[in-house]
C-alpha cells in the first residue's frame, strides 16, 4: 500500500514586544513638558535667574540683583527685593516689590502689549557731583547708544506708588527728600504721545507739593504746579550750566507750556511763577548775591506764523519792574520791528537797591552810600496817519547818597527822549532825539534821506561826577569832544560824512595814558549803509590830525559788500612822528614797555581787501631820526629808507609775508627775501626772515649795544660784505644762522687800533631765548684768510644783564702770520713761529648786564666785564724773537678764576746762553684790568747783542742804545710792577739789572759823550775787577729810567742817570771827568788853578732823543765856571773876581758830533 503524507501543522506566529523607542520618546516628551512648567520655578530657585538679569543688563556701569522672585506660567511676574547699584557699589534703587498685570505665558506670546508694571515703595538714592549724577553714570552706555530701534514700539506702563526720592549734593553736602511719589509713565503703541503723571510732597522748614503732568509726541505738554520747591534742589543740576550757581528760596509755579514741531513750529506759555526769598550767587557776580524778597512773574506768550506774540509778561520784584508786550518776528531784522505796531514796553529800575545790592561788582567807592537814585524807560509804537509812530523816554532821576557822612547829589544824570516813525515807504524818521546831562547834549532829526546829528561833551565832568560814587582805579578821563554827522541819501547812495573833534584828550587807566591836545577826525562816505539786505561802500576817507601828525586812508576801489569785505582798495598813509603814533596805538594795543620806537617821516602803501587776504602793495617808509630800542638792540639812525614793496596778511591765520623787503640805513643795507610775520599762541608775533647785508660793524656794534668803553679800546670795525643772515622764532626763541664776511676788520680805537685785519669771515648759528634771556650758540666761528680762527660752542643765559657764560670751542693759529700785529706790542724786532690747534673753555658772568655797559659822558662804577668768568687756553710757540734776544721753544697756558687770570710760569732759552722765566698774571677789577709779573729773577745771564742794544735795552740804558759792539751778558730782577692793559704807559715797574763782564762799542749817545772828553771809538767796560754792576731801573708815567750806570775806558769813567720816554725822548745827565781841552788854554797860567781842577767832575745834560742825543752847551759852559769858581776861591784869593769871572766866560763850549 502506498505511503500517505501527513501535512504538516500550521505555525503559531510569535507574539512581538512594544518598541522601546517610543516608549524613550514618552519618558523624554513628558520631561520635556515637566521641565517646561517647572522652568520658571528652576529659574527662581537656582541662580540662573541673576545670571539672566546680569546678561540682559550687561550695558549698566553697575549691577541690577532680585533678591527672590514668583514666576508661574499663568500667574504674573513678581520680583522681589529688587537692588540697583552703580560702580562703586553705591545703591541707586531699592524696590521690594515690581509686579507685572500679565501672566508669563502672556509676555512669552506677546510683546505687542507689555501691560502694567507696578513697584511699590522704591526709594531712588541720586548724588549729585562734579557736574554729574550717579544715575546718569550708571546708564550712560544706554544714554549714549545711537543704534536705532527695529520694529514697532510695544505699549507698556510703569506705576510707582509711594515712593521716595532723595538727592544728595556732594559738592555742597545738602540733601533733599521727597515722599509719596506717585508716577504713572504710559507708552502706548505707534506713534502716539507718552504720557507720565508725577506728585510728591517735601517736608523740611516749609512743606511743599509738586504735581506735573508731561505730554511727548508731536506735541510736547508740560503742565506744572508746585509749592514751595527748594531753590538750592534746583541749582543742584543748574550747576552744568552755569559752574559755582548757588540758589537759595522757594519756587511757586503754576506753568503750562505746549510745543508742536509740525506742520511747523509753535509753542505756547502761560502761567505765573512766584519765588521768595531769593539768593543767587555765581562768580560772575564776584562773590555777591542776587537776594530779592519777592519775584513774581506772569506771562502770556505764544508764536504764530507772524513771530512772537506776547499778550503779558511783567516782571515785579523789589528792585523794580518790568513789562514787555506785542509782536516780534524773530526772521526779520531789527530794523524791521519798526513797521510793527502795538509794541509797549516799560522798565521802572530802583538803582539805589541794586547797586546796595552789587557794591563790589559796580565798583562803589568804599565808605559810600547810594540812598536815592532810579531810571525809567517807556516805549511805545502805535499806527498813525503817516505810518507807525515811536515814542521813547529814558530817564534817569537825581542820585544822591552818603560818603563818610558827607552828602553826595547828581541831579541831572541823563534824560533821553525821541519821538519817530516808520514811513509807508519803510523809511524811519526821527523828528525828535534830544539827550541831555550835566556833561553831554545830544540832538538829532532828520530821515535818512537827510539825517543830522551834533553832540558835545565834557569829559572832565563826566569822570567827576562817576568818580563821586565809584571807584574808578585810576581811570582818568578829561578833555572836551565834539561830533557832527550828516548824511543824505539819493537814489538808494548815501553819504554820510562828520567831524569828530577831541580838545586837551586825557585817557588813563592806571597802566596807560593816552594824551592828545588837540585831535580831529573827519571822514566822508558813499554807499549803501542803510539797505536792511546788502551794504555797501563807494567812496571814502577818513583824516585824523593830532598836532603835526596824520593819518589818512582814502577807498581807490568800492567795496560792494560791508558785512563779507571781500573786495575793495584803499591807499593808506601816516606822517609825522612815529613815536608818537606807536604811543597813541600802545594805549589800546599791547606794546612792551621795553621797546621804543621812533623817528619822522612816511609809512604809506595800497591795501588791497580779497575774500582770504589783504593784498599791501607800494609799501615805503622813509624815517628820519628813526629810533628803535628793545631786545638788546638800541638802533639811532639818521635815517631809514624802505623801498616800495609788496605783502599778504592772510585773513585766516593773521600770517603777514612780503617775498621781499629792501632795507637801507646808514648802518645796513639789507635784501630780506622773504620775511614773514607769524601769529603765535599768546597774541604776539614772531619773525621769519632770510636776508642778504652789507653793514658797518661799528655802528652794528652800538646798535647791539656790545661797545662799552668810552676810550673806545673795545670798538670793533669793517665792512660786512655780501652777508647772509637767516632768523626764525621758535616759540619764545629766535633760532639765527649768520654769515659774515668782513673786510678791513680792527679792534681798538680807530685811530690807533689794538688788532687789524684785511679780511675776517665770521659765523654763527643758534638761539636766544627772549623769555629765558638766555644765549644757545650752536657755532660761533671768527675765521682769517690764512687760517687762524676760534671755532666754539656753548651759551650764554641773561645775555643783556649778567652774561652767565659757558663756551668751548678750539683755537688753530699759525703764529707766523699773526707776527706783523704783534710787532706794535713788541716791537719791530719781533719774530715768532709756531702752528696748531689747541683746546679752550670760558665759564662764568661776563658783566654786570647791559644797563652797565651804557656809554656816559661822566665816568660810572662798573663791574669789570670779566669778574664772574672762569676759563682756559693755550698756545704753543717753535721759535720766538723779541727786544732783540732769542726765546726757545715753549707753551703759554693760561686760566681766568673770577676775575684773575694766571699764567703757568713760562720758562724759555733766552739770548742763547740765558734763561727766561715770567709768571704773568692778569687782574680784571672795576678800576681797571692790569698785568703783573712775579717778582724774582726773570731774566739769567741773558746774552748782549747789538739787536738787543738797538731795541729794548737801548730804552733802559741809554748808553747801550744801538751799540754794534757787545759783549756780556745781563740779568734782570723785577721788584714791584702793574701795567693797565688800556693804557700801559701809564704803569709801573721796578728792578734792578745786573751786567756780567759787559763790554760796548759806540753808539749815539756815549759817542756823544765820548767826544766831548776827547775820545773817539773806545770801547767802555761796565765792570770793575770783574764784579759784576747792578742798576736800580724804574719804569713809570711812560720814562724808563736808570741810576749810576758806570762806564771806564782807558782813564775815562762816565756815570750815568736819568731817563728815556716810550717813545724814544732823552732826558739824562752824564756824570764825567772835567774834560782837559776845556780849560786847559785858559789856565795855562795858573798852574795852581790846574792843579786844584785835576780829577774833578762835571753833571752834562742830554737831551734829544736815543738816536740823536743832543748836549747842552750852556749848562756845559755854567756847570764847568761854577767848578772853577768854587776851586780856585782859596787858591786865587788874591784875584778878583771881575777878572775870574771873565776868564771863565772865554771858556770854549763842547761841538756836537758831525753826522
Amino acid at each position: 500500500m502506498a505511503d500517505t503524507m501527513t501535512p504538516p501543522a500550521p505555525a503559531i506566529p510569535a507574539v512581538r514586544k512594544p518598541r522601546r523607542w517610543l516608549r524613550r520618546f514618552t519618558v523624554l516628551l513628558v520631561a520635556l513638558l515637566l521641565l517646561g512648567w517647572f522652568a520658571p520655578t528652576i529659574l527662581v530657585k537656582t541662580g540662573l535667574l541673576n545670571s539672566a538679569v546680569a546678561k540682559a543688563t550687561a550695558k549698566l556701569n553697575g549691577s541690577l540683583s532680585v533678591g527672590s522672585a514668583s514666576l508661574g506660567w499663568f500667574s504674573p511676574v513678581v520680583l522681589h527685593d529688587v537692588k540697583l547699584t552703580d560702580a562703586k557699589g553705591q545703591t541707586v534703587l531699592t524696590a521690594p516689590t515690581v509686579e507685572s498685570s500679565r501672566s508669563l505665558l502672556s509676555l512669552a506670546r506677546s510683546q505687542a502689549d507689555l501691560g502694567t508694571f507696578t513697584i511699590d515703595g522704591p526709594q531712588v538714592d541720586i548724588v549729585a557731583e562734579k557736574q554729574t549724577t550717579n544715575l546718569e553714570e550708571l546708564v550712560a552706555n544706554y544714554l549714549n547708544d545711537t543704534t536705532p530701534s527695529t520694529g514697532p514700539r510695544p505699549a507698556v506702563t510703569v506705576k510707582v506708588t509711594n515712593g521716595t526720592l532723595n538727592v544728595r549734593d556732594a559738592d555742597k553736602n545738602q540733601s533733599w527728600t521727597v515722599k509719596a511719589m506717585d508716577v504713572s509713565a504710559a507708552v502706548p503703541p505707534g506713534e502716539e504721545p507718552i504720557k507720565v503723571q508725577l506728585s510728591g510732597h517735601y517736608e523740611d522748614a516749609l512743606p511743599g507739593v509738586i504735581d506735573a503732568e508731561v505730554s511727548a509726541g508731536v506735541t510736547l505738554g508740560l503742565k506744572l504746579k508746585a509749592t514751595n520747591l527748594p531753590l538750592d534742589l534746583v541749582a543742584v543740576f543748574a550747576r552744568r550750566g552755569e559752574p559755582g550757581l548757588t540758589a537759595a528760596g522757594r519756587l511757586n509755579a503754576d506753568l503750562e507750556t505746549t510745543v508742536a514741531t509740525s506742520p511747523q513750529l509753535t509753542a505756547k506759555v502761560a502761567g505765573t511763577v512766584f519765588v521768595s526769598d531769593l539768593e543767587l550767587g555765581s562768580p560772575r557776580l564776584g562773590g555777591e548775591q542776587f537776594k530779592l524778597k519777592t519775584v513774581n512773574f506772569p506771562c502770556r506768550i505764544e508764536t504764530t506764523a507772524a513771530g512772537i506774540q506776547i499778550e503779558k509778561a511783567d516782571l515785579t520784584c523789589d528792585i523794580g519792574k518790568a513789562s514787555l508786550s506785542g509782536l516780534f518776528d524773530p526772521n526779520q531784522p531789527p530794523d524791521r520791528w519798526l513797521d510793527q505796531a502795538g509794541v509797549s514796553a516799560s522798565a521802572d529800575l530802583d538803582v539805589a537797591r541794586l547797586v546796595a545790592m552789587f557794591p563790589k561788582l559796580f565798583r562803589l567807592r568804599e565808605g559810600t552810600a547810594l540812598t536815592e537814585g532810579r531810571v525809567t524807560a517807556k516805549l511805545t509804537s502805535q499806527t498813525g496817519a503817516n505810518g507807525v509812530t515811536w515814542d521813547g523816554q529814558l530817564g534817569a532821576s537825581a542820585l544822591r547818597g552818603v560818603r563818610d557822612g558827607k552828602p553826595l547829589a547828581w541831579e541831572q544824570p541823563l534824560t533821553l527822549s525821541f519821538a519817530g516813525r516808520l514811513t509807508k515807504e519803510k523809511m524811519p524818521v526821527f523828528d525828535r532825539l534830544d539827550a541831555k546831562a550835566e556833561f553831554a547834549t545830544v540832538t538829532g532829526k532828520g530821515t535818512v534821506d537827510n539825517f543830522t546829528l551834533t553832540a558835545d561833551a565834557s569829559l572832565d565832568q563826566l569822570t567827576r561826577r562817576l568818580g563821586d560814587f565809584i571807584d574808578l582805579t585810576g581811570l582818568q578821563l578829561g578833555g572836551t569832544a565834539k561830533l557832527s554827522l550828516v548824511t543824505q541819501t539819493r537814489n538808494d547812495v548815501s553819504n554820510v560824512n562828520g567831524t569828530l573833534k577831541l580838545t586837551n584828550l586825557d585817557f588813563s587807566d592806571g597802566a596807560r595814558r593816552f594824551q592828545e591836545p588837540d585831535l580831529t577826525a573827519t571822514f566822508n562816505a558813499d554807499g549803501a549803509f542803510f539797505n536792511a539786505t546788502a551794504t555797501r561802500l563807494d567812496r571814502g576817507n577818513v583824516k585824523v590830525t593830532a598836532g603835526q601828525e596824520t593819518a589818512e586812508v582814502l577807498l581807490l576801489e568800492p567795496i560792494a559788500d560791508l558785512k563779507a569785505a571781500q573786495n575793495g582798495k584803499a591807499d593808506a598813509k601816516i606822517t609825522g612822528d612815529l613815536e608818537r603814533w606807536v604811543g597813541r596805538v600802545s594805549s589800546f594795543v599791547s606794546i612792551p614797555k621795553s621797546l621804543r620806537i621812533g623817528g619822522r617821516g612816511t609809512i604809506a602803501g595800497n591795501v588791497t581787501i580779497n575774500a582770504e587776504t589783504l593784498a599791501l602793495d607800494k609799501v615805503t617808509a622813509d624815517l628820519r631820526d628813526a629810533k628803535f630800542t628793545g631786545y638788546g638792540v638800541k638802533l639811532d639812525e639818521s635815517q631809514l629808507v624802505i623801498s616800495p614793496t609788496t605783502g599778504t596778511v592772510y585773513r585766516n591765520t593773521g600770517l603777514i609775508e612780503f617775498p621781499i623787503l629792501v632795507l637801507q640805513t646808514p648802518t645796513v643795507a639789507a635784501a630780506v627775501k622773504p620775511m614773514k610775520l607769524v601769529p603765535q599762541p599768546d597774541g604776539s608775533y614772531g619773525i621769519e626772515l632770510t636776508a642778504d647785508l652789507n653793514a658797518n660793524l661799528a655802528r652794528l656794534q652800538q646798535v647791539l649795544q656790545l661797545q662799552t668803553d668810552p676810550k673806545l679800546s673795545d670798538r670793533i670795525d669793517g665792512t660786512v660784505v655780501n652777508g647772509h643772515v637767516e632768523v626764525k622764532t621758535v616759540g619764545n626763541s629766535y633760532a639765527f644762522d649768520a654769515t659774515l664776511p668782513v673786510q678791513k676788520f680792527s679792534l681798538g680805537h680807530p685811530q690807533k687800533p689794538t688788532w687789524a685785519e684785511e679780511k675776517v669771515s665770521i659765523v654763527a648759528k643758534g638761539a636766544y631765548d627772549i623769555v629765558a634771556d638766555n644765549l644757545q650758540l650752536e657755532r660761533a666761528l671768527v675765521q682769517r684768510p690764512d687760517g687762524l680762527k676760534v671755532d666754539a660752542t656753548g651759551r650764554i643765559n641773561q645775555a643783556t644783564t649778567v652774561s652767565d657764560l659757558d663756551i668751548s670751542g678750539k683755537l688753530t693759529y699759525d703764529l707766523a702770520t699773526l707776527e706783523p700785529q704783534l710787532k706794535k706790542f713788541l716791537g719791530q724786532s719781533f719774530q715768532i713761529n709756531g702752528k696748531d690747534t689747541r683746546d679752550f673753555r670760558a665759564t662764568g658772568k661776563l658783566s654786570a648786564g647791559v644797563e652797565g655797559l651804557a656809554v656816559n659822558t661822566t665816568p660810572v662804577k662798573q663791574a669789570s666785564p670779566f669778574g664772574d668768568l672762569n676759563g682756559n687756553a693755550s698756545l704753543a710757540w717753535q721759535s720766538l724773537k723779541a727786544y732783540g734776544f732769542d726765546v726757545g721753544q715753549s707753551q703759554l697756558s693760561a686760566k681766568l678764576d673770577k676775575g684773575v687770570m694766571t699764567i703757568d710760569p713760562l720758562e724759555a732759552n733766552f739770548g742763547q746762553t740765558g734763561k727766561v722765566r715770567l709768571e704773568p698774571t692778569v687782574r680784571f677789577a672795576p678800576t681797571g684790568n692790569e698785568l703783573t709779573l712775579a717778582k724774582g729773577k726773570v731774566i739769567d745771564k741773558a746774552k748782549l747783542t747789538p739787536a738787543a742794544c738797538a731795541d729794548a735795552l737801548g730804552y733802559v740804558l741809554p748808553a747801550f742804545a744801538r751799540s754794534t759792539e757787545t759783549q756780556g751778558t745781563i740779568s734782570l730782577d723785577l721788584e714791584e710792577n702793574r701795567i693797565p692793559l688800556a693804557n700801559p704807559e701809564t704803569g709801573s715797574m721796578k728792578g734792578k739789572l745786573t751786567l756780567h763782564e759787559v763790554q760796548i762799542g759806540p753808539g749815539p749817545v756815549i759817542t756823544e759823550i765820548a767826544t766831548m772828553l776827547g775820545a773817539k771809538n773806545t770801547t767802555f767796560s761796565l765792570n770793575r775787577d770783574n764784579k759784576p754792576q747792578e742798576v736800580p731801573i724804574k719804569f713809570e708815567n711812560g720814562w724808563v729810567h736808570h741810576e749810576n750806570l758806570t762806564l771806564s775806558a782807558k782813564n775815562i769813567t762816565i756815570i750815568t742817570s736819568g731817563a728815556v720816554s716810550v717813545n724814544g725822548e732823552l732826558n739824562m745827565v752824564a756824570d764825567v771827568p772835567l774834560p782837559d781841552n776845556a780849560i786847559g788854554g785858559l789856565l795855562k797860567n795858573n798852574p795852581k788853578i790846574r792843579e786844584a781842577l785835576a780829577g774833578k767832575r762835571i753833571k752834562v745834560p742830554v737831551r734829544g732823543t736815543i738816536g740823536k742825543p743832543q748836549l747842552d752847551p750852556k749848562a756845559f759852559q755854567v756847570a764847568v765856571k761854577q767848578l772853577t769858581e768854587d776851586v780856585t776861591k782859596d787858591v786865587m784869593k788874591d784875584v778878583g773876581k771881575g777878572a775870574l769871572g771873565g776868564l771863565l766866560d772865554k771858556i770854549p763850549l763842547p761841538q756836537p758830533k758831525k753826522p
